[in-house]
């Protein structure tokens, strides 16, 4: 596809470098007709985690029209940088980091924006990680993995998981369990009942690793130079996709349409993998998880947003705003949502026209691992110490 055959965007400066689209296009996908499985409808119950969802694939669709132009609900100041939001019934939950709280965990009242409740996690400013399932937030910090009552932020149950001493990843909670992964001595994944915080099973990994995601009856767990997929009820590793070197740190990865998308795996650079076996597909050089619709995959690459046919591809648009692209793009019935390090909300209908630009403020404090959320017919946007809430 020619530069001359791309949609331009009608934003300012929606120009990018031939280098960058080059980039985006070097997907080499193989030509497998499998169509993405419908995203989770808002109206249905279900987990809540990093990018909306436990396959972290950025993508979501409402039962109830949701498209441009969107009003604001309201917007609180949580005194400190903001996490990513999950859902549990009425409420929204992040975390944050405030001088007067240290590190919190915040329910929020969808509707309104009011605070239901407020927990302390760790006096000092360290990062905690959340997800939502069956009236339960689990919350992952340095050191002590917790499982808060949702509805009034009340302690169930909390386990400290030997033998890591460090615990830094984003947890996923489906089905009765609940997988959250430490570091310390080498790496591991931890399996715990939702219910009692028994512990399931432990599988230790080489390398680092930030997340873990569902998908296709699998539990995936990213790392520099590895990606495992293992069996979710037991531990027992399926398949392994490793490249013969070793690293720490990570990036969260992504399941959708049958394949697995890992930042960050291939040392440098990112892969993309079949789920069923772990076979390469192709190269992912976003360092930023993209998002996905239908068969598009959305990717901030450099400075600009690209829609990129997953099939075959070709580069369907690209956006380049003034200011830098600071968080994954979310895709909510087809309409797709990028927040910039200015605070500037950036929405694009399908086809690549920029339908709407909401100046939020403050912009890029958000606490690492920060994404945008959505449900119950709401987009809620970290932005700095800001969290706010968007619909129709």
């Amino acid at each position: 596809m020619s530069p001359s055959q791309i949609v331009r965007s009608r934003g300012p400066d929606a120009l990018v470098s031939l280098h960058a689209m080059r980039l985006i296009a070097a997907f080499a996908f193989a030509w497998v007709l499998v169509f993405p499985s419908p995203s989770r409808a808002a109206g249905e119950p279900g987990p809540s985690a990093y990018q909306i969802d436990v396959a972290h694939d950025g993508s979501i669709t409402f039962l109830t029209p949701f498209k441009p132009p969107l009003r604001k609900l309201w917007s609180v100041d949580l005194g400190g940088p903001v996490s990513y939001p999950v859902l549990s019934g009425n409420l929204v939950i992040v975390t944050a980091q405030s001088p007067r709280f240290g590190t919190y965990v915040a329910a929020l009242d969808i509707a309104t924006g009011k605070i239901i409740w407020r927990k302390i996690v760790a006096v000092e400013f360290g990062p905690a990680y959340i997800a939502a399932d069956a009236g339960f937030v689990f919350v992952s910090t340095d050191s002590l993995f917790e499982a808060l009552n949702a509805t009034n932020g009340a302690t169930v149950w909390a386990r400290q998981l030997q033998p890591q001493y460090l615990l830094n990843a984003m947890p996923v909670a489906a089905n009765g369990l609940v997988y959250t992964a430490g570091q310390g001595y080498g790496s591991s994944i931890f399996a715990l009942d939702e219910k009692t915080g028994q512990q399931e099973w432990t599988q230790l990994l080489d390398g680092g690793g930030v997340g873990a995601m569902l998908g296709d009856g699998k539990l995936y767990f990213p790392v520099p130079c590895d990606v495992p997929a293992l069996d979710p009820t037991t531990g027992k590793v399926i398949w392994n996709y490793a490249i013969g070197c070793h690293g720490g740190g990570g990036d969260p990865g992504a399941y959708y349409g049958g394949r697995v998308y890992a930042p960050g795996a291939n040392d440098i650079s990112g892969v993309v993998l079949g789920a069923k076996n772990g076979q390469s597909l192709g190269a992912l050089t976003s360092s930023v998880l993209p998002a996905f619709h239908g068969r598009t995959m959305y990717a901030i690459s450099g400075k600009s947003l690209v829609a990129t046919d997953i099939y075959s591809g070709n580069i369907d648009w690209f956006f380049t705003p003034k200011d830098n692209l600071s968080l994954p793009p979310i895709a909510i019935n087809g309409f797709v949502y990028t927040r910039s390090d200015t605070g500037n909300l950036y929405i694009h209908a399908p086809g690549g026209r920029l339908a709407q630009t909401i100046a939020i403020g403050q912009g890029s404090s958000t606490l690492p691992g920060g994404s945008l959320g959505a449900g119950q017919n709401t987009v809620f946007v970290p932005s700095g110490s800001l969290l706010a809430a968007f619909a129709p």
